[in-house]
């Protein structure tokens, strides 16, 4: 058996996990708030697919950022569909249009990914961003908002299936909290 790291295994990792404790920590009751920080409550975002599949999506949007990488993920209610952009640059990025593309890691710019998901059978679409951008219009250390546009690939099928992603979003930051471009 050959284990991989490819982009699609990588993506819907991070946005699954990323999705998973924004709504995590969405959950519980008001606590005391000398037990740690308080969770952050997730925002919203919309967008529509088209292409060889097609969707119109409203959910939830956060952005994380850790010590090395940092990502804005966006996810339905059923955690069955996420768009995730990743940096491998930590800290909340400033205000401007950044490029969406391929799988360069050394890249400050962001990757960009759709994952359709079966809680059963695990990915039924996974696409990376051939080319695009997202635009940051409101920036700050609790909050990122923009918009977005690409045309992708289904990782499986590079030149059979493209689909094509626009929309917006408003989420909260957590993490770290330090704005760089």
């Amino acid at each position: 058996m050959t284990i991989t790291t490819s982009f699609a295994t990588r993506a819907r990792v991070a946005a699954a996990l990323t999705i998973l404790a924004a709504t995590a920590a969405c959950g519980g009751g008001g606590g005391d708030s000398s037990t740690g920080p308080k969770p952050v409550q997730p925002g919203t975002f919309s967008a529509n697919i088209s292409g060889a599949v097609s969707a119109q999506l409203t959910g939830l949007a956060v952005f994380n950022t850790g010590s090395n990488a940092s990502q804005l993920a966006l996810g339905t209610a059923d955690g069955k569909r996420t768009i995730a952009f990743t940096r491998l640059v930590a800290g909340v990025p400033g205000t401007g249009s950044y490029t969406l593309g391929n799988d360069d890691e050394s890249s400050t710019d962001f990757l960009g990914s759709y994952i359709v998901v079966d809680g059963n059978t695990g990915a039924l679409f996974a696409s990376r961003a051939g080319s695009g951008t997202l635009h940051i219009t409101a920036s700050s250390a609790s909050h990122l908002a923009g918009t977005f546009t690409w045309t992708g690939y289904d990782s499986d099928q590079p030149d059979a299936r493209t689909i094509t992603v626009t929309g917006s979003f408003d989420a909260p930051v957590g993490g770290a909290t330090e704005t760089i471009r």
